[in-house]
């Protein structure tokens, strides 16, 4: 089984006060088991200050991670944190890799390699896989979740591309042994006794319009047309967007799409728009696939947070949980910018190690009909991973 050990800190600028401080509260002499990696979240001014580099360099394990608005663990929550979550087993073996840096147009052949080494390293096939990946607007997160998807196959993948305090994108990273990145991804898979559990959650089901749409054709992330109207037209006849202005407009609201592939209702957003209409969007949208506009408030952000914090409290034989949360999600709470991690570490307590940081898109598997789980990148989405102690 995996355990799962966590620390956190605010203090930035001393670095010796930081590692004493994180070491202190890890207690590796006494907790560390056969096998570990670790998995570092926090806001960049870490990575400048030193603290990053100096923590891994402690850890006697592989490390990685990313940069994230804002995190929580062991009852420590804000913007200006940096969190470390361990596992650590006797009986999963863990298999670390960074990729080459990642361009628009080698995202396949740079993801391939590095699975291939991540494998080789293992000795065959993962049973589990977890990412952290670099969100870069040349790219997005599309090509990047879709090679890995094809990749990890029937293998569950979790996972969140990198964030900052900013929406600008200019100082996203991905960490690893004390390094960031901004171009290159860091994959961990797992075999053994890994044993996870999946929760999802995104908007209230009062939220979203009961009237369809259906997608008459798409380009990759681009939806050209809705119901035969160019996404423009259509999105301006549900008063959605200024017809006027609306090159100008930026993220105007989630929708969830039901692929038709058995998973259900998955939340997507819309980014931005082309000079011909279409509607881009944070993942690939088909043609034939089903949307439904919907909204989301402060409420419906505290109301889906503790949903998946409930499923996760009826779950028995828990050893550790990782959450990740859409930042998406934080800007809908306003002045109220804590307020997600405090209903989640709240409902939590301290009876089980966690791990919570915000996303800049996830990657969660989502349970279909049949009772098995599809692996699926989110938006605007609470997701969480629970590792359980025995199979």
């Amino acid at each position: 089984m995996l355990k799962m050990l966590s620390a956190a800190t605010d203090e930035i600028d001393d670095v010796e006060a930081a590692i004493a401080e994180l070491l202190g509260q890890l207690d590796l002499e006494h907790d560390l088991l056969k096998n570990s990696i670790g998995i570092v979240s926090c806001h960049s001014e870490f990575i400048d200050s030193g603290v990053v580099r100096a923590l891994c360099s402690a850890l006697p394990f592989s490390t990685v991670g990313c940069t994230t608005l804002a995190s929580t663990t062991r009852g420590s929550y804000g913007f200006e944190i940096l969190s470390v979550a361990v596992l650590t087993s006797d009986d999963v073996a863990f298999s670390a890799v960074l990729s080459q840096p990642i361009t628009s147009g080698n995202v396949e052949g740079r993801l391939t390699d590095a699975y291939g080494r991540a494998c080789s390293a293992l000795g065959g096939k993962p049973t589990f896989a977890l990412a952290y990946l670099p969100l870069m607007t040349e790219i997005g997160a599309s090509p990047v979740y879709r090679c890995l998807a094809r990749l990890c196959g029937n293998t569950p993948l979790f996972g969140t591309f990198s964030c900052e305090n900013t929406m600008r994108f200019l100082k996203n990273r991905v960490l690893w042994n004390g390094e960031c990145f901004k171009d290159a991804s860091a994959l961990v898979l797992m075999s053994g006794n890994v044993n996870p559990r999946f929760f999802t959650a995104a908007i209230p089901k009062k939220m979203v319009q009961k009237q369809r749409a259906v997608i008459t054709e798409s380009d990759g992330c681009v939806i050209k047309k809705i119901n035969d109207l160019t996404a423009v037209d259509y999105l301006v006849a549900k008063n959605l967007i200024d017809y006027s202005d609306f090159e100008a407009q930026g993220i105007v609201a989630p929708f969830l799409t039901d692929y038709h592939d058995g998973t259900g209702l998955v939340a997507r957003t819309l980014y931005s728009f082309t000079s011909d209409g279409g509607a881009v969007c944070g993942s690939e949208i088909p043609a034939g696939a089903t949307i439904a506009i919907a909204s989301l408030d402060y409420s419906g952000v505290i109301e889906t947070a503790k949903e998946v914090t409930l499923d996760l409290l009826r779950v028995e034989e828990k050893s550790g949980i990782l959450m990740y949360s859409s930042i998406a999600r934080n800007l809908v709470l306003g002045i109220n910018p804590d307020d997600e991690m405090t209903s989640v570490l709240d409902l939590l307590g301290d009876d089980t190690p966690y791990a919570f940081c915000y996303s800049g898109g996830a990657i969660c598997p989502v349970k279909t009909g049949d009772g098995g789980y599809l692996n699926h990148y989110h938006d605007f989405t609470f997701t969480a991973c629970a590792f359980l102690r025995d199979n």
